[in-house]
């Protein structure tokens, strides 16, 4: 046992060292490969999928590296045993093994602590920033409209594709041009150098540095940092799930997403976050083989080469362009990926360096299938970006440009309908900027030209990096961000939220006067404990009217009501009111709508009986089931007003109809034991209406031109139609039976 256990401690012994000598050799190939890694990427890549890796990083690793250490510990072990029964030479081993062990794993440590700026990592978790609350738009509630027609959208990441790859009179840092199709492509259509005639791209910041901190930068307008540490990538059924990011913004607009890859799609949790947001379909290397399109046995550097991706990207398109809605394919390549990328059958030899003439060949095949798309049907609805990725990794291929050259990955926008609106200013963007750029190239409004953290370069708004500079930004995003974080959490039941949606009714009333402001009244009432909500941060009313906007904030209880004077209101402009509940630093819209004739749409029935009545207009009035319970003296007398002679507060039970013209009361009807009727025309206005009480089939409809408006519920139903050009301008029902006559409609 004694000798068994003296072998078993040196067997150990050695088996340390090895491990130490492993530790270092891996160390110095994790920072010489890559260039410019940093300790977020390394975390973010710990805990996400690393499934589908490329095959050409470990083969450099085990040849470069992993070999000569297995070849030297076999030589030390080797000595060790020959000459191990010399006492001498035994000691002298015994002492130095774990001496040297200790200098491999201390050495190794210290590198990757220096090299990763780990000491200043861990600072910077420990203190805490608001910058990013501060600054971001959230796209959940903020006003984004689309064109009737919406545009197609081919987004394209251009692994480790960068502007620097042209030469230095097109704006580059090389002497001789690597990509002269792509430098022609981002110059003749938009990258927004303006009159500068030279590339202009973005600079990728902390977080978006490595392929999915790209993606997420480049769709969610922010960089990918929050939460990973506890949130394993391989085992989490979520990513962000409180973020909303381009792909959810499409899919809500009717969009098909389809994300298309060379290479396995779990990778880096790249899946998991395109199901999340906008649920994506995906073709990627596995669903080459499952379809037949190449062989079970065929993979090669990542998956398969992009020639062949941009030969399915070709067979999607013509599958996606038969479709009614419009769509979105999001394609990944990846020859391109260091180091020296994959040389494809393709790849010319016009350049010394292999990754030159790998960078060549992208360029070459981008520009082919940009010119195919031209030629088809689909393309003149279609808007195409081409973005970089991220900066190379490679850890050779730049490294003798100037220190003072701003290296930024590459940036085309093809087929755009939107202009800069100052088309000679040259923009300092990030990645993140792209978030809302794109939304604006496909002809989409943003409300103030920002989402995420990103600025809509096709606006005059200014960038985060025209505002801050680059070291500013970076020093910022590096920090702990709680409110990003809270990105990541999905604590807050959905089931609760939609309790509170359900138990939560608004009423709106616009007062109006010639000697004051117009006053909007808005107040809720709920049945739901609102008040008892863990994390509960408040109510908030975001008003929008004109070019103004108004924030207040209700109290938390079963009812409450807010009075927002409205300076320089303009009734023919539309008037939006977002109600948000805050908890934990979410938020949730709890009522979302735009009264595009802000006056008619008065939660109180005696208002809105003034607002209506109005010469320009043709009313058109269907009761239901019980309509004059709760009726007031003054409503009655509005309708009196009005023309109306019925006395409806004592029609219990009746059915009535009337039709009020600017003329005067062309048809009114009450009573009971039968379906009232009437139809007739009014200018270019054909109509039919009809009305029955609670015991006679209750009913209320009002056909216009053949089209069905009523909203069929109890109490007095409305339609409101433009007398001139027969438009139905509103739709609108009060509850008479009930209580102040609420509006349901």
């Amino acid at each position: 046992m004694k000798r068994f256990l003296k072998t078993a401690g040196i067997s150990l012994l050695f088996l340390l060292m090895v491990a130490g000598l492993i530790f270092l050799s891996a160390s110095f190939w994790l920072i010489n490969t890559w260039g410019g890694l940093t300790f977020d990427e390394v975390l973010y890549h710990i805990y996400a999928p690393m499934t589908g890796a490329g095959t050409g990083v470990l083969t450099a690793l085990f040849l470069k590296y992993l070999l000569p250490v297995l070849v030297l510990s076999g030589i030390i072990i080797t000595l060790f045993i020959l000459f191990r029964k010399k006492k001498k030479v035994r000691k002298l081993f015994l002492i130095l093994i774990p001496c040297l062990t200790a200098v491999f794993f201390i050495a190794g440590a210290l590198y990757l602590v220096i090299k990763l700026d780990i000491i200043n990592y861990i600072k910077d978790q420990n203190s805490s920033t608001d910058f990013i609350e501060n600054h971001y738009v959230k796209p959940g509630i903020t006003p984004i409209s689309f064109p009737e027609e919406k545009r197609n959208l081919i987004y394209i990441y251009l692994e480790s594709m960068e502007t620097t790859y042209a030469d230095k009179a097109s704006g580059g840092a090389f002497n001789e041009n690597v990509i002269p199709e792509l430098t022609e492509l981002s110059l003749e259509n938009e990258n927004f150098s303006g009159n500068t005639g030279v590339l202009n791209g973005a600079i990728p910041l902390s977080g978006s540095t490595w392929t999915m901190g790209a993606i997420f930068a480049h769709t969610a307008g922010l960089p990918l940092k929050a939460g990973i540490s506890r949130n394993d990538m391989n085992t989490q059924e979520e990513f962000f799930p409180s973020l909303v990011t381009l792909g959810d913004i499409l899919e809500s607009e009717g969009y098909t997403n389809e994300f298309l890859v060379g290479s396995n799609v779990n990778f880096g949790g790249r899946r998991l976050y395109f199901e999340d947001h906008g649920d994506y379909d995906f073709f990627d290397y596995k669903s080459a083989v499952k379809d037949g399109l190449i062989p079970e046995d065929y993979y090669v550097w990542w998956g398969y080469e992009d020639y062949k991706l941009f030969g399915f990207a070709k067979d999607e398109l013509a599958r996606l362009s038969q479709e009614d809605e419009p769509f979105n394919l999001t394609i990944l390549t990846v020859d391109t990926h260091f180091e020296d990328g994959y040389v494809c059958e393709l790849c010319g030899d016009e350049f010394e360096d292999q990754y030159a003439n790998v960078m060549a060949c992208s360029s070459k095949q981008v520009d082919g299938f940009i010119n195919w798309c031209k030629k088809q049907d689909f393309y003149e609805d279609t808007t195409i970006v081409l973005v970089g990725d991220h900066l190379t990794m490679d850890s050779d291929f730049c490294a003798y440009i100037s220190p003072s050259y701003q290296r930024k990955v590459y940036t085309a926008i093809i087929n755009s309908p939107a202009e800069p609106e100052d088309p000679d200013r040259y923009r300092n963007y990030s990645t993140m900027d792209m978030f809302p750029t794109t939304l604006a190239a496909l002809g989409a409004e943003i409300k103030g030209d920002r989402l995420g953290l990103g600025t809509n370069l096709y606006s005059n708004e200014d960038t985060l990096l025209e505002q801050y500079n680059k070291d500013e930004l970076n020093k910022e995003l590096k920090k702990k961000s709680e409110f990003l974080e809270s990105f990541n959490t999905a604590e807050v039941n959905d089931a609760l939220i939609n309790r509170y949606r359900n138990n939560i009714q608004f009423y709106y009333s616009l007062q109006t006067s010639v000697y004051r402001d117009p006053v909007l009244t808005i107040s809720y009432k709920t049945s739901a404990d609102i008040g008892d909500t863990d994390g509960l941060e408040g109510m908030f009313l975001n008003l929008t009217y004109g070019d103004k906007e108004v924030t207040d904030e209700f109290e938390i209880s079963r009812k409450s009501s807010l009075e927002e004077a409205l300076p320089g209101f303009d009734p023919s402009e539309p008037v939006q009111v977002t109600v948000i509940l805050k908890i934990d630093g979410e938020e949730y819209i709890m009522e979302d709508v735009t009264f595009d004739d802000p006056v008619i749409k008065s939660s109180y029935i005696d208002e809105y009986l003034a607002a209506i009545n109005n010469p320009d207009y043709v009313i058109f009035i269907a009761g239901k089931d019980e309509m004059s319970d709760n009726l007031s003296d003054k409503t009655t007398g509005i309708l009196r007003d009005m023309g109306i002679t019925s006395d409806l507060k004592s029609g219990y039970r009746n059915g009535f109809l009337a039709v009020i013209t600017p003329e005067g009361v062309a048809y009114e009807e009450m009573g009971k034991d039968y379906v009232l009727t009437f139809e007739g025309s009014y200018n270019d206005i054909e109509y039919s209406i009809k009305s029955a009480g609670y015991d006679d089939e209750p009913v209320a409809s009002i056909v216009i031109n053949g089209t069905e408006y009523a909203a069929n519920k109890r109490g007095l139903n409305f339609v409101i139609v433009d007398k001139e050009t027969g438009e139905v301008l509103s739709v609108d029902t009060f509850d008479t039976y009930e209580k102040f006559c609420p509006r349901t409609a």
